[in-house]
């Protein structure tokens, strides 16, 4: 059955959401700078999704972060400049560049995530197999519901859809 949360329900999944959002700045600065000195978090983001997507136009990326062509360019710069990506011509258009993790990059990232996944193994290793895909299942629900667009649009009262 579903039920509104309560004003106190609100209040503790907005703390919780708060203190993980700290956590994941703290992990990403953190990852970044391990995978090299002075690496921004954005352009870390940027990294990652290179490795995980392989070559792909700047377009792409713009649509995928939702920030504009510029910052794209700036962050993807930076990544050039440190030998952690490389942009090369698309083959089957000249006219827009590719731009691809390089071998350095991609086990930069591999390194990391390997790290990550040990401490994350660390964390949950207490955890029954029912907690750790509970919480998979919340985290992933709670990504991918769409919210109303603003809090004007929120439903009023009984939402059960009764």
């Amino acid at each position: 059955m579903v039920h509104p949360p309560s004003d106190e329900d609100l209040f503790r999944i907005e703390r919780a959401i708060g203190h993980l959002a700290r956590r994941v700045r703290t992990f990403g600065r953190r990852s970044a700078g391990d995978i090299h000195p002075g690496l921004s978090t954005a352009a870390f983001g940027l990294l990652r999704r290179l490795v995980e997507s392989g070559p792909v136009r700047n377009r792409d990326l713009t649509e995928v972060f939702g920030i504009d062509k510029a910052a794209i360019s700036r962050q993807l710069g930076q990544l050039v400049r440190m030998g952690l990506a490389e942009r090369f011509p698309d083959p089957g258009d000249r006219r827009a560049p590719l731009v691809a993790a390089t071998p350095d990059g991609a086990r930069r990232v591999d390194d990391m995530l390997q790290r990550s996944h040990r401490m994350l193994r660390l964390q949950l290793s207490s955890w029954t197999e029912a907690e750790i895909e509970n919480l998979r299942s919340v985290l992933e629900r709670f990504n991918t519901d769409e919210p109303p667009l603003d809090a004007g649009d929120a439903p009023q009262g009984d939402v059960s859809g009764r």
